[in-house]
């Protein structure tokens, strides 16, 4: 558990001095104002779950028309007619295509999550700033003496 703790520190480490060559503030995923590792973490986990049920489901297609083919390939030397080898040939292709569109429909099944993911991390952000900003704008209204007060 320690060394997942150091690697996060790494890596915090290193995106600071990526973020200082790029001229902005440092320490920048430290203290109050930094960057939310347990919002970051739970998005690489969720965009992670997504590209892996999206891998899951393209291995199973990949296998299923190789499966299919290999069965085809066994029908189509066995065969004696021409009528027959035509018959293996199309089912040889309508394999080919039902495995492109099993395939074409995972990459948009990820795509639309892979959207949705960054959606609401975009939208937890937001009313985080909104949140805090409220809160700042709030404490400094307090802090600040009113025009109508006499000192």
């Amino acid at each position: 558990m320690n060394t997942k703790n150091d690697d996060i520190a790494t890596g915090l480490e290193r995106l600071d001095a990526l973020l200082a060559w790029w001229g902005l503030p440092e320490n920048i995923t430290s203290g109050d104002d930094g960057i939310d590792v347990t919002r970051v973490k739970k998005f690489a986990t969720d965009l992670q779950a997504a590209i892996h049920e999206a891998s899951c489901c393209q291995l199973d297609a990949h296998f299923a028309m190789g499966e299919r083919l290999s069965q085809s390939l066994r029908d189509l030397a066995k065969c004696r007619q021409p009528k027959e080898a035509f018959a293996i040939q199309s089912n040889i292709v309508d394999g080919l295509l039902e495995s492109a569109f099993a395939q074409s429909k995972v990459w948009a099944d990820l795509v639309q999550k892979l959207n949705q993911c960054c959606a609401a991390g975009l939208h937890e952000a937001e009313t985080e700033n909104a949140a805090s900003n409220g809160k700042s704008a709030k404490s400094m209204a307090k802090a600040a003496p009113s025009r109508h007060q006499k000192p």
